[in-house]
Parts: structure tokens; C-alpha cells; sequence
């Protein structure tokens, strides 16, 4: 998480020369040179450089400074630092040298890859293009090490980000990428032009989270379309998604919006704030945690006039980078068993395996489970919820299920084997958590993770 600016008011601001980053450090994408996680914020050097804008992907960090540059740091395992080299990740904030005679104005990051414009309307893009959200076609390595253009037959004024999707709007929108949730309506890999309603008139914002999009007209209002499991586009969908831009009609006149991973913030023409989709962690700030599906004003805070959202990338990332922070009182190593069950074949897949050592707050090696799936594991402990002395949260970063968010549950723990509360060990179950998310929209797959032996450090 950084300070910083919206995306649409930072070019009316001052720029600074102080930034502060804090959380999930795995890749060193907060850029403080380490990859130790940040309970506190904690300033970012970047001496003699000004620095106008921060957004950010998966792991990795976007800077703009107010002469045109643009800064990363964090992963590179995709090539998305767009540096031409193949180093694995940066902890600083470091340049990128092909782009500084091109005055670069807005930037945004997806989740392996980034997007930028230059004064004249032209597009960059780098980084991962495995479902071609780099709008043009790779050879087998799928992978853009260095910017490289975008070719659009109009000049460019904004650009926008999902997860495995882009954008760009001109006087017209382009559309390109993954299309599994009807992100881009016709399912095409190039940039197309995006088919809007009748007289929608002109567009003043766009916006993007995973696998939804936003649009906000100068008369103030909303059309979503994509992704809607969730509540994500405030308006009835039928289905899982929506390829077809509706209104979002229980809005007022909006100024001005911005998307999170799978929920948005509105803010109205008198300053109040409206919520709407995943609301897991209380994300949607409604004091609960069940889905908003369709926009509901913040009660809590009513009573004031809000002028600006600062939904920056901290929570467009929210969910993108789902590292889970380790309590600081509470140093544990840990074993688990984990059990997938992946519908997805059709001969049943079925697996357990035992994880190795990790410590909490570091993700282990990537590992198999069986062939149902792969991937690094997490934990962090905390004090405990529901009466528990501890609730551990852990989290599988699945190669199964890429576009939603990877699995994540809650194992409430005494210390102990006794669970929940039994008096007889030999009776006892194993400290355990379940969960599961959708392959594909249908296909259901499955995990459960048990504590299996443990060290307090």
C-alpha cells in the first residue's frame, strides 16, 4: 500500500517527493530495499525525483514522476518491470531508460503486466501476455521484456487495467484480452472497438477491477458490464457475468468512481460516498461482510462531505496482492496437510500432501498436490477470533483458480491439538479451515487445510 493520487485529479495536484509504503513485501514492490513485509509505513527514497502518480499489479509497483518518467520495482518474473532483463525482482524504485524520451503521462499495471501514454497519445505496454492483454500477439514465451507499442488508430487520453484485460479510451473505447467474464463483449485479442448503448453521450471516467469495468458519462451516470457473482456491477445480472455495458440504475448522479478488486466506490454530486460488490474483510465499509449487489450509501460516514475518492491502488490491489500480514507478537513455523479437490476432471481429482516447514508471514516453495494443482502456500497468525486464543489465515496462491481470488480460510486454534474443544486428544480433529471457488464459472474446486505440527520461535 502507498500514499498517493487518483488516477483523474493527479495531474491538478503537486507532485511529492515523500512517498510512504507498507504491507505485503514479498517482491519488493513497496520499494524500501528489502522484501521484509511493513506493519508501519515507512518512506520510500527517491532523492531529487517528484513523484505524481503510484499504481500498482500483482507484485510489482508503477511510479510517474512530473518530468514524464516512469519507476518500478517489485516482480519481474513477467518482464512487467519492463527493464529488458530477466532478474526476478528490484527492491528500489528504478527507471526505465527506453521510455525517457517518450514524456509518459498516465500510467496503470494489470496483474504481470503495465500500460503507459506519452504526451502524444501513443501506447506502451509490457510484461506477461499469456491471454494477450498486451494487445498484440507473442510468440511461444508470451512475454514482453522491454515497452513496446500499442498500434491504435486514434491518439490515446486514458488507459485502464484488469487482471488479464486493457483499454483505452480515445473518443471511443478499446478493448482487449481475457474475455472469460465478457470483459471485452466480443471475445477478440486485438483492440476492438467496444459497443456501448444508444446515445450514452461522452464518457468522462473508466475503470476497471479484475474482471469487471465501469463507465461514468459527463452527465453522471454508471455502466458496468463483465464479472457480477459478487455484486460487482450493481445491477441484476442473471448469470456470473455480464458481456453486454448496462446502467447501474440505483445510483444517483455520480462525479466520480473506482474500482477495487471485485467492489467500487461512487461519490455523489453532494459528496456522499456509495459502495457495492465483494464485501469479505468489510471491504465496501457497509459494518458487515455480505456482498453488497447493489449501491448502498456509507451511513457511517453521511455526515460528512467527501470531495474526493482516494480509492488509489491500495485497494484496487486489495485482493491482488492478498500476501496476509504476520502478527508481530506472534512468531510460529508451521506444517499442514493440504487437500484439493479439482472437479475440473472429469475422472475426480483428489489429492492431499503435507507442506513443508514454513514460517509465518513467508510463502513457501511451490508445490504440488498431486495433479490437481500447484502453487506457493502462506500463513500468518494473529490473536485469535470466536473465543480462540489464535486465528491463523492462510492462503494457497492456486494455479487453478486465476481469475478470482486464490483461496484463503481461517484456522481458529487454541494451540493445541484439542479442537474444538475436546477434553480427549484421541478424539480430537486436526486444527482445520475449508473453502472453495469456481473453475471456468461452473467447475468447482475444493481445499481444505489442516495444522499439522507447529514450533513457536
Amino acid at each position: 500500500m502507498f500514499t498517493g493520487y487518483a488516477e483523474d485529479s493527479y495531474k491538478n495536484l503537486d507532485s511529492c517527493s515523500r512517498i510512504l509504503a507498507w504491507g505485503a513485501n514479498s517482491y519488493g514492490q513497496l520499494g524500501i530495499g528489502s522484501k521484509e513485509d511493513q506493519l508501519v509505513p515507512r518512506q520510500v527514497i527517491v532523492p531529487g525525483i517528484n513523484v505524481r502518480y503510484i499504481t500498482g499489479g500483482g507484485g510489482h509497483t508503477v511510479a510517474l514522476t512530473d518530468n514524464g518518467k516512469v519507476l518500478v520495482c517489485g516482480s519481474n518474473s513477467k518482464g512487467e518491470l519492463g527493464l529488458g532483463q530477466t532478474v526476478n525482482s528490484i527492491t528500489t524504485l528504478t527507471p526505465i531508460h527506453s521510455l525517457n524520451s517518450e514524456n509518459i503521462i498516465k500510467i496503470d499495471a494489470g496483474w504481470e503486466f503495465t500500460l503507459a501514454i506519452n504526451e502524444t497519445g501513443d501506447v506502451y505496454a509490457w510484461g506477461s501476455g499469456k491471454k494477450e492483454q498486451l494487445g498484440f500477439k507473442l510468440s511461444d514465451c508470451k512475454v514482453m521484456q522491454q515497452p513496446s507499442k500499442v498500434y491504435l488508430p486514434e491518439n490515446v487520453c486514458k488507459i485502464f487495467c484488469g487482471s488479464f484485460h486493457s483499454g483505452a479510451l480515445t473518443g471511443c473505447v478499446y478493448i482487449w484480452g481475457c474475455n472469460k467474464y465478457g470483459q471485452n463483449t466480443q471475445g477478440d485479442s486485438i483492440p476492438i472497438i467496444l459497443t456501448l448503448p444508444t446515445n450514452i453521450g461522452t464518457i468522462k471516467q473508466i475503470k476497471s477491477g479484475w474482471s469487471h469495468i465501469l463507465l461514468l458519462t459527463e452527465d453522471g451516470k454508471v455502466y458496468s458490464w463483465g464479472r457480477g457473482d459478487y455484486g460487482q456491477l450493481g445491477r441484476q445480472c442473471y448469470h456470473q457475468y455480464d458481456k453486454n455495458p448496462g446502467l447501474v440504475d440505483y445510483l444517483p448522479l455520480i462525479q466520480q468512481m473506482s474500482c477495487g478488486s471485485e467492489h467500487n466506490l461512487a461519490l455523489d454530486e453532494d459528496g456522499n460516498v456509495y459502495s457495492w460488490g465483494w464485501n469479505e474483510h468489510g471491504i465496501c465499509g457497509t459494518g458487515d461482510e455480505e456482498n453488497i449487489l447493489m449501491p448502498r450509501m456509507l451511513q457511517t460516514i453521511s455526515f460528512v462531505k467527501i470531495s474526493q475518492i482516494l480509492l488509489i491502488f491500495a485497494l484496487k490491489n486489495m485482493h491482488q496482492n492478498v500476501d496476509l500480514n504476520v502478527n508481530g507478537d506472534i512468531d510460529l513455523a508451521a506444517q499442514f496437510l493440504v487437500t484439493v479437490n479439482d472437479t475440473w476432471d472429469p475422472r475426480g481429482c483428489i489429492e492431499t500432501v503435507k507442506t513443508p516447514e514454513i514460517t509465518a508471514g513467508n510463502f513457501s516453495e511451490s508445490f504440488s498436490v498431486g495433479s490437481c494443482d500447484h502453487g506457493p502456500f502462506k500463513f500468518s497468525i494473529r490473536s485469535g477470533d470466536r473465543g480462540f486464543k489464535y486465528s491463523i489465515d492462510v492462503l494457497f496462491r492456486s494455479s487453478v483458480i486465476e481469475d478470482a481470488s486464490p483461496p484463503t480460510c481461517t484456522i481458529y486454534w487454541n494451540g493445541s491439538y484439542l479442537v474444538p474443544t475436546k477434553e480427549d486428544a484421541s478424539e480430537s480433529l486436526l486444527p482445520s479451515c475449508y473453502t472453495m471457488d469456481s473453475r471456468e464459472g461452473y467447475h468447482m474446486t475444493y481445499y481444505w487445510f489442516y495444522l499439522l505440527s507447529w514450533t513457536f520461535l
